[in-house]
Formats: structure tokens, C-alpha cells, sequence
């Protein structure tokens, strides 16, 4: 709500990013995929920043939050963050999000 001033709370875009970071540095996984994904594409503002959104996603995704471990999967596919390109890494991720998916089988 802070950060698109639904629900008639203001807007307020820095109080919004504070607060994802604080939970997220609190180990929230939901926290950390969701500030991933601002960090990977430099959403409200933020510089984007692909090597602490691989370390957000892989944090999350080792809690078991399965779109970060999507996104993990899809920063090995694109060799972003400093990761390798590897379809290998990529398709175990998304095996553990999807286990009936079968991606490198």
C-alpha cells in the first residue's frame, strides 16, 4: 500500500523500500524474493543491482519460496547476478519449484 498508495494509504516509495529491506534482512523469504525482483530490474527507482538479487533469491529459495526459485533458475539461464550460464543449475531450480515439471530430465 506504501508503495502504490492503494487503499487510500499516501504513497510513500522510500518507506515502502525501507520496509522490504528491514524484512528481508530479517530472513522473510517472501521479503527477500519480492526485494530481489526490485533490485533485478531496478523497480521504484532503485539502481539495478543483479548480484544482491541472486543473493536475495538464492536466500529465499533455501527457505523454499518457489518464485525465487524461478528467478534463481532464470538468472543461471541468462548468466546474470555473476552466475555462470548454466541450463543445468537453471533446470534444478526449476525442478525443485516444479518437481512435475521435469525440466532437465
Amino acid at each position: 500500500m506504501l508503495f502504490d498508495g492503494s487503499n487510500g494509504v499516501a504513497e510513500d516509495r522510500p518507506e515502502a523500500i525501507a520496509l522490504w529491506q528491514k524484512s528481508a534482512a530479517q530472513q522473510n523469504a517472501a521479503a527477500q524474493c519480492n526485494f530481489g525482483v526490485m533490485l533485478d530490474h531496478g523497480h521504484a527507482g532503485l539502481t539495478v543491482d543483479k548480484v544482491r538479487a541472486e543473493q536475495l533469491f538464492r536466500a529465499s529459495a533455501l527457505q523454499g519460496n518457489k518464485p525465487a526459485m524461478i528467478n534463481l533458475g532464470l538468472m543461471y539461464v541468462n548468466g546474470d547476478g555473476g552466475l555462470p550460464q548454466d541450463l543445468a543449475k537453471a533446470g534444478e531450480w526449476f525442478d525443485r519449484a516444479h518437481p512435475a515439471s521435469n525440466f532437465i530430465k
